[in-house]
């Protein structure tokens, strides 16, 4: 039997009776594979469009949150910042015997009132944040410097919550004591208005330890706060731009987040509206008035009407109880500062100081006639400040007005080269 199989097996393939149907199977099976292999290809291509349009989604969604975040954290940031001018003058007052005028008591009821009364929330949503990472997409990045960047934004704003949790803790407790102390003597009233305490509670309030206690805590730095405004910015400025990689001002627009170490000066004074986390802003007139604010990305100062002089100064501050600090800006050869006057015909004058420099008028400073239009101006540091000692600069950036016009003078970025 298996003789004659093999018998007509033999037989069969000598005739070859399927030799011309070769030539279609394997076209068959060709288009077979390209239609399976298309197909993949497809629905692959569909997935990633898929992915895609809802890795941008959840990027949207990422954004609107951010923006919600800057808004309420620039307002944290603004009365933390008021706050620690206030308590840290009223506690020097204190201490030299000198708190006597109205001025004074208004600053120390308004350092206790928001102490005690005041709940200033530092708020980041990060329920836009947990959506994306919980679904998975933000691995699509796989590591770009978008995927960094929102790690870091979150990791920053989780790092300042810890520390303002800390902070809220020792002012709250301190301000209970001091509550329960003098409750039952007029305590609240003093408080709400302060000219319906006698002299002689007053006296006892503003110098007992725990009010200088409080005073004292309140000037506490809370770190971060700059950088995670910045990072917030740029992020927003990336996910708008469809960008998962810096671009060129993305880049520069971080530079300002260099650490420089504790005795070196950033480059970086005032950039695309943030302040260097190194430094602090205050404006006064000749009346005590503050006359400045940020509004998209820039400086403001309005110099008001009838005032006989006023500055508006960046000054170091490292968060130190030193009466001044002082960072080192030997290394660069000038300043440039970009900005404008509201008419055109706005007359400034620019200082810097160190620490040494007596606060009577008598620093190096340079004239400056603004137009309507932005323009940089740049002064080399030796020539134009030859009385501010360069190692140990106080205030890195000073706008002097002086005389009885009013004035509106704007800055897009100040920086050292």
């Amino acid at each position: 039997m298996f003789k004659n199989l093999r018998k007509f097996r033999a037989a069969f393939l000598d005739s070859k009776p399927w030799k011309p149907y070769v030539p279609l199977a394997l076209g068959e099976l060709t288009l077979i594979v390209i239609s399976v292999f298309l197909a993949l290809q497809m629905e692959n291509w569909f997935a990633e469009r898929k992915e895609t349009r809802e890795l941008k989604e959840y990027l949207g969604n990422l954004s609107q949150s951010i923006e919600g975040d800057l808004l309420s954290v620039t307002r944290f940031r603004d009365n933390a910042s008021e706050l620690a001018i206030a308590s840290k003058q009223t506690y020097r007052k204190i201490e030299s015997d000198s708190l006597d005028d109205s001025t004074d008591l208004d600053r120390a009821t308004f350092v206790l009132r928001d102490v005690l009364w005041v709940n200033s929330e530092f708020i980041v949503n990060t329920s836009a944040f947990d959506a994306i990472k919980n679904s998975g997409f933000l691995n699509q990045l796989n590591g770009r410097d978008l995927e960094k960047l929102i790690y870091e934004y979150y990791l920053t704003a989780e790092k300042i919550r810890n520390d303002v949790a800390v902070y809220e803790a020792a002012t709250n407790s301190l301000g209970e004591q001091l509550t329960l102390k003098y409750i039952d003597e007029g305590f609240v009233t003093f408080l709400g208005n302060y000219r319906g305490t006698s002299p002689e509670l007053i006296d006892r309030i503003l110098n007992d330890p725990l009010t200088l206690s409080i005073l004292y805590h309140t000037t506490t730095r809370i770190d971060g706060i700059e950088t995670l405004i910045l990072q917030g910015r740029v992020l927003r400025e990336m996910i708008a731009k469809d960008l998962q990689d810096f671009g060129p001002e993305e880049a520069a627009a971080l530079e300002i987040l260099d650490d420089y170490g504790d005795t070196l000066g950033s480059p970086h004074v005032f950039v695309a509206g943030i302040l260097n986390a190194s430094l602090s802003f205050v404006g006064r007139s000749s009346n005590g008035y503050e006359f400045f604010d940020i509004r998209n990305d820039e400086l403001k100062v309005r110099y008001p009407q009838g005032e006989s002089w006023g500055a508006m100064w960046a000054y170091v501050d490292m968060g130190s109880w030193a009466e001044r600090d002082a960072r080192d800006y030997s290394r660069f050869n000038e300043i440039v500062i970009e900005m404008k006057g509201e008419t055109g015909t706005e007359q400034v004058y620019l200082s810097l100081k160190d620490d040494t420099d007596p606060d009577d008028g008598s620093e190096s400073r340079v004239e400056v006639n603004l137009t309507a239009d932005w323009k940089a101006y740049t002064f080399p540091l030796q020539e134009s400040f030859p009385t501010a000692d360069l190692t140990r600069i106080h205030l890195p950036f000073t706008l002097v007005f002086l005389g009885d016009q009013a004035q509106t003078v704007m800055v897009r970025k100040v920086q050292f080269r």
